[in-house]
Order: structure tokens, then sequence, then C-alpha cells
């Protein structure tokens, strides 16, 4: 029975740890400063002098660290106070020394162990921008280096992986005024860099637990998780569920923890687990069963189960399917886009052709337009100096007829000036029509009669009457014609 309670007694997480242990004077022991703070608050306090505490050390990489545990000395433990479970865990009295701890430094930092021995991210400081697809690591670490020592910062631990450069601090302090200021402009970095903390959730209330991969598409999943814990293991309608919370920078958890650890251990049992993931089928397979949370820090995240080889084998396939989908899926579109492009370019050619045709076919149109009405009014001149011609041809024969008539000498001389005045017109008119005609076959390019004319009005030559001969001081006006004589 003594053997089954040290098991039970050092359950899982059933320790505290204390960080930033002389984090002022690089290389100090937190041991020792652990050990001699606790002689202190024991001869201060006889109460908790009777509580057996070890001081352990924190298993680390680097030279130096600021963080040690605190646990019960399992050889001297009191027995339990529980009488319906003598076994039950004694963190009731680690709680005691939580506080005793807390208050005689203020500057450390105490909880409950996040993880197994030598685990502990609450100290790290990641630089996710300097991971390995940005280039050389080693002279970027040296570089954060130069900047904390610079800031002040004492450094215990640096590393790179591939998802950055980290750097474990000494105290938890400046780790939380560099993660609060988000991104750092740091000498020789061109950009801004990001600082995010270890992944870790820290436990709160000793053997907590964590339920993993909590969807949250769906409405109210933390209250049915937490309706399913209160019905499935309450006691005489009591539930056993004694508080929860959701970690900030992890959403899609759900963090509990039981009344005592016979409830811990009822919750973990493999009846119970199988239930919960018959219950919570239909809300994915991502939903993992409850865990110790403490189990959870040390081993990582949504650590996959099974055979890790088969199952990555299995999503690389998948991946590689879905890709070659896609693949044939955008080759498909991209072909489909030429063919358009191709169309419509096509389309573009024969309207910026048509459009071009069409210009030409109304500046053609226009230059005919033009060169018609020109030829109009050519042949309009023509016509009327045609119709002026054949009237002074009829006034030419009235006077030469009127000529051979008259007897008075004085009458024939009036009339022999006017007949050769009109002659000298005639003459003139005839030049003209031959300058019209000309013209218009220039401009038309072909025979007259291919051109349809308007008509014209007529122009009508000043005529002199005969009656108007025999009265004295007889005189026409400089190239007029004589007309009705």
């Amino acid at each position: 029975m003594a053997e089954e309670m040290n098991d039970i007694t050092l359950a899982p997480g059933c320790s505290l740890i204390v960080r930033g242990v002389g984090a002022t004077q690089r290389n100090s022991d937190p041991v020792k400063l652990v050990q001699t703070a606790i002689l202190q608050i024991s001869k201060a306090n006889p109460d908790l002098a009777d509580i057996p505490t070890l001081a352990k050390p924190f298993s680390s990489r680097g030279d130096w660290t600021t963080t040690c545990y605190i646990q019960l000395d399992s050889r001297k433990i009191p027995k339990s106070l529980n009488e319906t479970d003598p076994s039950e865990p004694r963190s009731d009295l680690l709680e005691k020394w939580m506080t005793a701890i807390a208050n005689h430094d203020p500057k450390w930092h105490i909880a409950w162990a996040p993880a197994k021995q030598g685990t502990d991210k609450r100290m790290y400081v990641q630089f996710p921008d300097l991971n390995e697809a940005s280039g050389k690591q080693e002279p970027a670490k040296e570089k954060l280096l130069q900047w904390a020592k610079t800031k002040n910062y004492p450094v215990c631990q640096s590393f790179a992986n591939s998802g950055g450069i980290i750097l474990s601090l000494a105290n938890p302090m400046h780790v939380d005024e560099i993660l609060s200021k988000g991104t750092h402009m740091i000498k020789g970095f061109p950009h801004p860099l990001r600082t995010l903390p270890g992944r870790q959730v820290e436990v709160q209330n000793v053997f907590e637990m964590i339920i993993m991969g909590v969807p949250t598409d769906y409405e109210d999943i933390h209250g049915m998780l937490k309706a399913w814990i209160d019905n499935t293991f309450a006691n005489e309608d009591i539930s056993s569920l004694a508080g929860r919370h959701m970690p900030p920078n992890e959403p899609e958890t759900f963090v509990f923890h039981m009344t005592s650890w016979a409830n811990t251990a009822k919750v973990l049992n493999a009846k119970y687990q199988e239930k919960f993931t018959t219950d919570f089928k239909k809300y994915g397979p991502s939903l993992f069963p409850p865990q110790m949370l403490f189990k959870v820090n040390s081993e990582g995240f949504y650590k996959p189960k099974g055979n890790l080889r088969t199952d990555f084998a299995k999503g690389a396939d998948t991946v590689n399917s879905t890709i070659k989908d896609l693949q044939h899926r955008f080759d498909d579109m991209e072909q489909k886009n030429q063919q358009q492009h191709q169309a419509t370019q096509l389309q573009l050619t024969t309207i910026t052709s048509s459009l071009s045709t069409v210009t030409k076919t109304i500046t053609s149109l226009e230059d005919q337009m033009v060169n018609t009405q020109r030829a109009i009014l050519a042949q309009s001149q023509e016509v009327s100096f045609s119709r002026n011609l054949s009237d002074i041809k009829t006034n030419i024969l009235t006077l030469q007829m009127k000529l051979l008539t008259e007897q008075n000498p004085r009458q024939c001389e009036l009339i022999a000036a006017l007949l050769k005045q009109t002659k000298e017109e005639q003459n003139c008119i005839q030049d003209k029509i031959k300058n019209s005609s000309r013209e218009f076959l220039t401009i038309i390019g072909g025979p007259i009669g291919q051109l349809q004319l308007p008509p014209s009005p007529t122009t009508v030559m000043p005529t002199t009457s005969i009656a108007s001969l025999s009265q004295p001081n007889l005189a026409m006006p400089p190239n007029t014609p004589p007309n009705n004589l």
C-alpha cells in the first residue's frame, strides 16, 4: 500500500516550477537559492516547516538556468485528510508552499509544472521570421544575442530550428515585455521581426486536462463538452467538474479540472475515452478525448497517433492526388482562357478592319459628294451659258433681219453697231461654255451623259424692244444682248 501511495502522490504534474530565480546574477544556482528561501519560510512559518519539500534542478541543455522544481518528499509525506480516498495526492500542501514562495520574492514566477522534467517553454521567445527558409540562421542568432545584451535581457540558451530562432531568457518579466510589443526593430535586419511565445498551455490548477481539436464552427460546443462531463461524472447528481477555461492562444481547446485526482483518473480511463470518441464522433475526427495537460505539454500539441510513416504516406498520396487534380483544372482553365483570348483578338482584329473599311468608305463618299456638287455646279453654269448663247443667237438673227429691211441709214448704223456688240458677247459666252464643259469633264472623269443634273434656274439676258430703236439717244448696257426685238 505504501508503494501505491508513493506512485499516486507523485502523479504527473504534482510539482511546482519556479522561474526567474537568480535572473540578475549570471550562473547563479536556482536550487540553492530556493532551498535558502524554503529554510527562511520554514523558520517564519512553523506550519509549513512540517510539510517536507525538496528543491530539484531543472535539466537544461544550456550553461545556465534560472528554473527549478519544488516537490513533496514522498518519504515523509503526511497521510491524506480525505477519508473517502486516503490515496489522494497532497497537492493541497504544495498549494500552501506556492503561496509562500510567491510572497517571498514577487520577482520569481511559481506555478504548477507544465510538462515533464526539463521541458518548459514559458521562457521562450521565438522569432518566426528567421526560420530555416530565410537563410543562414547562425549569423542571425548572433545578432539577436547582441540585441538582447544591449537591452539587458539575460539569455540562458539560444538555438535555431525550422520554425525560427528561439531565445530562452532568464527573467519571465523580460519575456512578457518582449512578447507584449509584438515586433522589434533589431540592428542588422531590414524589417521588424515578429515574436511568438513557445507553444505551451500553463497549468492553472493541478491535474488539469485538455480536449484538443474542438471545432469552432459549432455553436456552444464548449457548453456541450461541459454538459457531457457534468452528466458522465456526476456523483449523486453532483458534478465532479471543478472548473474550466479556454487558453487565449489555443482557441481549439477546452481545459478543465476535476474535484479530485480520483475523478481525474476516471476521466482518463479507457472506457470513458472510448465513450467520448463515440459521443462526439459527428463533430469530426480531430476532436481528441481528454488528456492530461501535463502530458500534452510534454509530448507536443496534436501529436499524431498510430503509424506515422503510414499516416504520412496516406496523407502525401492524398495531397499529391489533390494537387494533380488542381493542376489539371488549372491547365484546362488556362487552355480555355487562351482560346477565348485568341477568339477575342480575332474579333477585335475583324472589328478594327471593318472600322477602317467603313472610315475609308465614308471618306470616299465625302470626296465623291464634294466632286458631285462641283460637277453639278459646273454643268449648271454650262447649261445656263448655253441658254444665254441660244438667246443671243436669236437676237443676232433678229437684228440681221431688221438690218435687211431697214431703210433709214441712221437706224441701220445703230442696228449694225448693236449686231457687232452682240456677236462679241456670243464669242465670250462660247468661251465660257468651253471652260465649264472642260471643268465638268475633269471633275467627273467621264461622259456628261452619266451625270443626272438637277434642274437649274434659267438666266435671262436683258433685252431691248424694237420700239426703243426709234427713240433718240438709243443705248444698251455693255455686254448685254438685245432681247424681244
